[in-house]
């Protein structure tokens, strides 16, 4: 697998895709690489410092390939100690800063001693050579064996010197002065005073006494009526006469509403004896005759009256 290159390698700040961290980085980019052309153009480690320091600090906060991460005390879980780690990150930072800018001030105090220097070098260079000096033949060796002189060179007057043109000194520029701009004194306003508005007392209310109801008279309960105990019917259907099935004569003369209270055959009435309950519980008014009851069942007991 080719291993993926390092310019397709989205740049800290052009990884998240938003506008103004982009613009952000851009700037920054562009700052860096004013700093690193100046110090090309005059070789201050000062710009070149500001920039490498720069560059680390932006790789070092955007946590470009795990550097941040990785390391034991910025990439620490304990906000302590990572804050600790900044701080040292910082001095180190600055201290490179101001030993690169104490280096450059350093060489531009020296470069003007070295230039004053140079100049009497130069000057006791040209110094006179006298005539005795020089030779005025030289012979030279050759295959011949005859020695031939060399060109007669003219004499260097004793004390002679080469004429330097003198450097005229640089135009004196006058600077116009600074018009001094007075200000006029801002205007003082003042408010008229707010009138005082005073609230008309607000009328007292008197409300009237309530009129005094008379005591209520307490209404008298009447007494519950005394409750009829029931009798004893042992067994039979209620009924306004008593008629029951405990004891007491035989009913042979019901009255007319008997069989609202009683359940009667269909014959009933047509009977000639005595109250009877036959075995299905019908009631039949032919108790004591032959064959009372002989379609329900037989007879069963008497109703008697108390």
């Amino acid at each position: 697998m080719r291993g993926r290159s390092v310019w397709r390698t989205p740049w800290p700040g052009f990884r998240s895709g938003v506008w103004w961290k982009k613009v952000i980085a851009l700037f920054g980019y562009l700052l860096i690489g004013l700093f690193v052309l100046g110090f090309l153009s005059n070789g201050s480690l000062g710009l070149l410092s500001i920039a490498a320091v720069g560059l680390g600090l932006g790789f070092l906060m955007s946590d470009l390939r795990g550097i941040r991460s990785h390391s034991p005390i910025l990439g620490s879980t304990n906000l302590s100690t990572a804050a600790i780690g900044w701080v040292v990150v910082a001095i180190l930072s600055v201290t490179t800063v101001l030993v690169a800018a104490g280096y450059d001030a350093s060489n531009s105090q020296a470069s003007p001693s070295a230039g004053r220097t140079a100049a009497p070098t130069a000057a006791s260079a040209r110094t006179t050579i006298s005539p005795a000096s020089v030779p005025t033949s030289v012979p030279i060796p050759l295959s011949t064996g005859r020695a031939v002189a060399a060109p007669t060179l003219p004499p260097v007057q004793s004390g002679a010197q080469t004429p330097v043109a003198a450097v005229a000194p640089p135009p004196s520029i006058s600077l116009p002065p600074v018009p001094t701009f007075t200000l006029a004194p801002i205007a003082t306003s003042t408010f008229a005073p707010l009138p005082t508005f005073t609230l008309p007392p607000f009328p007292t209310l008197t409300f009237a006494p309530l009129p005094t109801q008379p005591p209520v008279t307490p209404v008298p309960t009447p007494a519950p009526a005394p409750v009829a105990p029931v009798p004893n019917l042992c067994g039979a259907p209620a009924n306004p006469w008593g008629y029951n099935f405990c004891s007491g004569a035989t009913i042979s003369a019901p009255p007319a509403s008997f069989c609202n209270y009683f359940s009667c055959i269909a014959n009933f009435w047509n009977g000639r004896g005595s109250v009877m309950q036959c075995s299905d519980l019908m009631f039949s008014l032919s108790g004591g005759i032959r064959g009372s009851c002989s379609y329900h069942g037989g007879n069963y007991r008497y109703l008697r009256a108390p």
